[in-house]
């Protein structure tokens, strides 16, 4: 295929998708069965692709120095014989190495994105290599609005007041994660909290502060979910998380951390409404309900309170944590 070709065949592949994973695979793909390249590997501040996921301690200590003398020198880097080079010296496994490289910039609008290493049994001529210079700056572009697009679907996605991920957020995440828990038969919880007498305190100090109250409460939940679940600002002062894999102890434990963290601000409190179905068979209208009520009956107590339900299953009703210990207790 002459050079013309090559470069509308993958300016056509680049157009394919703006997600990156899925871009750095066309990009890594297309540079081992139509440019000779043994192994192809990009690498980004924040993370690393590899054609086919083939990941080699070699390769890594490689990687490592290759983007740190790209990212500095902004340069393209070729080494026919990495066993020789002092930058590798700490490399494992590097006496082993029997390919030649090529290390090039992803650069575009003047920034460094990564590098795209290409790796070769024998080097390419000069022509082909001049080719790889272009090939690098298309898949830098390609890169660049795949990124630009991640940053304003996340701005989409999430409620600029509190940090939270938005109600749109929150109707397809639980779908999702409902799904995943109810492939693998293990717990899911949902936990909705309302600021306890939130309009008093908006009269009393006014909306400014009652922002900040919604903003400092984003804060300190993002602070003690982390990682393990995900928050959302469902709508007004209402805030609802997606707890998966966690039983219901630790569910609520997470919840009473919630709870106890803001309530340590002496400002406000709130009541929290929270749902475990043990199996994930229960449908999403079913757990938003459910979680709804226990709110509101966490309310009704007396605020600053948990309220908790389990489901067995989604043919078996709620239980009444509350009521259910009462019981326990009168007998």
């Amino acid at each position: 295929m002459d050079r013309f070709k090559l470069v509308k065949e993958f300016s056509k592949e680049l157009t394919s998708t703006l997600e990156l994973k899925e871009l750095a695979n066309v990009i890594n793909n297309f540079a081992v069965i139509n440019l000779g390249a043994a192994h192809s590997s990009i690498v980004l501040e924040k993370g690393k692709y590899l054609y086919n996921n083939e990941e080699m301690n070699v390769f890594k200590g490689i990687e490592e120095q290759t983007f740190k003398y790209v990212m500095r020198v902004r340069k393209m880097l070729i080494i026919p014989n990495p066993r020789s080079e002092y930058m590798f010296k700490d490399v494992k496994d590097i006496d082993l190495f029997d390919k030649s490289i090529i290390s090039l910039p992803l650069i575009t609008k003047n920034q460094v994105l990564g590098s795209l290493n290409l790796y070769f049994n024998n080097l390419p001529g000069d022509e082909a290599v001049d080719f790889l210079s272009l090939f690098a700056e298309l898949s830098a572009s390609s890169i660049m609005n795949s990124l630009a697009y991640k940053s304003l679907e996340a701005k989409s996605m999430t409620d600029k007041l509190t940090g939270l991920y938005n109600r749109r957020s929150f109707d397809i995440e639980i779908e999702k994660q409902i799904g995943k828990c109810s492939e693998a038969h293990i717990p899911i919880s949902v936990m909705m909290l309302d600021i306890d007498n939130f309009k008093e305190y908006n009269d009393l100090h006014g909306h400014q502060k009652g922002d900040m109250i919604l903003e400092d409460i984003g804060k300190t939940i993002s602070r003690i979910v982390g990682e393990s679940c995900a928050a959302f600002r469902y709508g007004g002062e209402e805030i609802a998380a997606i707890i998966p894999k966690l039983s219901s102890g630790d569910a609520f434990k997470t919840a009473e951390n919630i709870r106890k963290g803001i309530e340590s601000s002496g400002r406000i409190t709130v009541s929290i409404g929270l749902v475990t179905c043990m199996n994930s068979s229960c449908p999403a209208s079913t757990m938003i309900s459910e979680a709804d009520k226990a709110l509101y009956s966490a309310k009704k107590s007396g605020k600053n309170k948990i309220a908790t339900s389990i489901i067995i299953d989604k043919s078996i009703s709620p239980i009444d944590v509350q009521k259910a210990a009462e019981l326990g207790k009168k007998r």
